[in-house]
């Protein structure tokens, strides 16, 4: 059977882990890590891109991997991930607030077949 289990997890630094552990006893990876990626670069979600949107000038960042993607394979493996919208699509409102499509960046998955 081939599955991937993706989207807004939600889980922070503490949940992940014990997340990755129940995954991993029942032949789950984290795609993000099996396409050579690093915890730390993975950012799905960012407050600096939220606050200049809604007009803050906070001081506080943060940059978390809430979006995930968990796949269980067993004729494909994991090829490569990207992360997508981290570009503005415009701008609204009279100051030109910049506009992205989402608060979360979204997760491409590319499989390809075993050797």
């Amino acid at each position: 059977i081939e599955c991937v289990l993706m989207g807004d997890t939600n889980l922070g630094k503490r949940d992940h882990r014990r997340c990755e552990e129940l995954l991993k006893e029942y032949g789950w990876v984290d795609a993000w890590l099996c396409a050579g990626h690093t915890e730390k670069d993975g950012g799905t979600w960012e407050n600096i891109n939220m606050d200049r949107m809604m007009g803050s000038n906070s001081n506080y960042t943060a940059s978390c991997r809430f979006d995930r993607a968990f796949a269980c394979l067993s004729g494909l493996a994991v090829s490569k991930v990207r992360i997508l919208g981290k570009e503005t699509i415009g701008t609204f409102d009279a100051a030109s607030k910049p506009l992205w499509i989402s608060d979360h960046y979204g997760l491409l998955v590319e499989l390809k077949a075993k050797a």
